[in-house]
């Protein structure tokens, strides 16, 4: 591990270190204005703690939807700024995010209710309070995060990128997307459907997550 937590590593020498030394990668980078490295440090420490976000969410959430709420999570940790000092500090975090973002959403989003607003940096060991956003909204990884998904929508028709934008980015549910794409798209043949929606955001997060995990860790 080199004395200058901030110096800027390769995605196989960030995989090698342990989760406290990932921890001082993040915070140094972060101190440093080196975005792109912070968010790949914590993209790679969130991806370890895959296996138990999935457990913890598959308690609470039908097993059809588990993977879709797990990567939620995934990608809301990797977009939000872990200011912690600790692993321990770290899975609190992360725990937090899990019954905030992959929970509570997915089950509000069942009752007809909005999602709860995007998620700001957490205070850890704070009960109820949440913190401001990041001063930059991409300084831990949002950046990365965003190119990974501007290569998934890319790949996507422009009724399905409307897809996308109205029932991932803004809270539509499936019906109300399916019919606002219908109405701006009067020749699709077939018309959207609501499965058309979940299966098209089922893909397109299927995506996100194989390009995120060319940095999981294993």
């Amino acid at each position: 591990m080199p004395d200058n937590h901030a110096e800027r590593l390769s995605d196989a020498e960030l995989e090698r270190l342990s989760s406290d030394d990932l921890i001082a990668q993040i915070r140094a980078a972060t101190d440093a204005g080196r975005s792109d490295h912070a968010g790949r440090a914590l993209a790679i420490l969130c991806y370890r703690h895959l296996d138990d976000v999935r457990r913890r969410i598959s308690l609470r959430v039908p097993p059809g939807d588990v993977e879709d709420a797990t990567m939620t999570v995934i990608v809301a940790a990797i977009q939000s700024a872990f200011d912690g000092t600790s692993i321990g500090e770290f899975v609190k975090w992360l725990n937090r995010i899990v019954d905030r973002r992959g929970i509570a959403d997915y089950h509000r989003r069942r009752e007809g209710q909005p999602a709860i607003d995007r998620l700001p940096t957490e205070h850890v060991g704070e009960e109820e309070i949440w913190g401001k956003e990041p001063a930059v909204e991409d300084e831990t990884g949002a950046l990365f995060v965003e190119s990974v998904a501007e290569q998934c929508l890319a790949a996507l028709s422009t009724a399905h990128r409307d897809v996308i934008e109205h029932n991932v980015y803004s809270d539509l549910d499936a019906t109300k997307t399916a019919a606002r794409v219908n109405a701006d798209h009067p020749d699709l043949d077939p018309p959207m459907s609501n499965d058309n929606v979940h299966q098209i955001v089922s893909r397109y997060r299927r995506c996100v997550r194989a390009g995120l995990a060319d940095h999981d860790p294993g």
